[in-house]
């Protein structure tokens, strides 16, 4: 589902910093966003967000760095065939932010897939 083409180099510029825990079955991951980017419906400021997954695994629950929350998303399981980056990126199409394709574990080749409409 993951598109062939994705941005790991992207992802360094956009990336400061990635702390991934776990508690109650929950995963979160805490990402540092250098500029803008998008993820279906909201569009994220440059700044600290965490991104805590649901124990079924369907839905991301997405919190600014004072811990409000911003968005829930629906997510699908992905995999790939290797480890890479903790978070894969679209690139920026006709000046709008990147979007954020997807969430790992780290140093996992499971993940979650960010689901966006046909509007998005």
């Amino acid at each position: 589902r993951l598109r062939d083409v994705l941005c790991p180099a992207l992802v360094g510029i956009l990336m400061a910093a990635l702390v991934s825990t776990t508690t109650a079955g929950q995963s979160t991951t805490d990402v540092t966003f250098k500029e803008q980017v998008q993820l279906p419906g909201v569009v994220l400021a440059a700044g600290v967000y965490h991104f805590t997954l649901s124990n079924d695994r369907r839905n991301v629950t997405i919190a600014d760095a004072n811990h409000r929350i911003v968005k829930t998303l629906r997510v699908i399981e992905v995999s790939r065939d290797q480890n890479g980056p903790q978070v894969t990126m679209r690139p920026s199409v006709d000046g709008a932010p990147p979007e954020v394709a997807a969430l790992f574990s780290t140093g996992s080749t499971r993940g979650v897939e960010f689901v966006y409409t046909s509007k998005q």
